[in-house]
């Protein structure tokens, strides 16, 4: 009674045209393999042989990447444009803000810090050079100047889907 069946699976994949860098075409995909004859079972007791599969078609390029790090869930295309300003953010739970803002000014967190306490990093890893962390917090809320072109992440330290990034140029 000894029999013993031999399964081989096989996967061909070609470029899924996601936002891969400029992808190549992917391969032409494989034949099918011939189906294996049945095994006994309650409600198939024996089966035939599958057809042979043709040949999958070349994949497509991916479409090129716009070359951005999506930092926090932010990247520089998609924040609010907030130069020449000293925005007041609300800091409150559920809080999700990209901005851009000049070199030199203030951005301020409003809201309790500490229920909320406001750390630079990319969440949830604090970045303890950041200038974020020299924030001036009075209790309701944490003023920062930048007084450098650069990124800055911050989120805040308790509740880590609170974040945003602060570009400035």
């Amino acid at each position: 009674m000894g029999s013993a069946a031999l399964v081989l699976f096989l996967v061909a994949c070609g470029d899924d045209g996601g936002s891969s860098s400029g992808g190549t075409g992917g391969e032409a995909g494989m034949g099918g393999m011939g189906g294996m004859g049945g095994m006994a079972s309650t409600t198939v007791a024996t089966g035939t042989g599958g057809d042979v599969g043709t040949g999958g078609a070349p994949g497509t390029g991916g479409s090129s990447g716009s070359g951005e790090t999506m930092v926090n869930g932010c990247t520089l295309a998609t924040a609010e444009d907030k130069t020449g300003t000293n925005p007041t953010l609300a800091w409150d739970f559920g809080h999700q803000s990209c901005i851009v803002v000049s070199v030199g000014a203030s951005v301020t967190w409003d809201g309790s810090q500490s229920t909320h306490p406001l750390v630079g990093g990319e969440s949830p890893t604090v970045d303890p050079s950041s200038v974020i962390g020299t924030a001036i917090a009075n209790g309701n809320s944490a003023v920062v100047t930048f007084d450098a072109p650069g990124a800055y992440p911050y989120f805040c330290s308790s509740h880590t889907n609170m974040m945003g990034v602060v570009y400035v140029q």
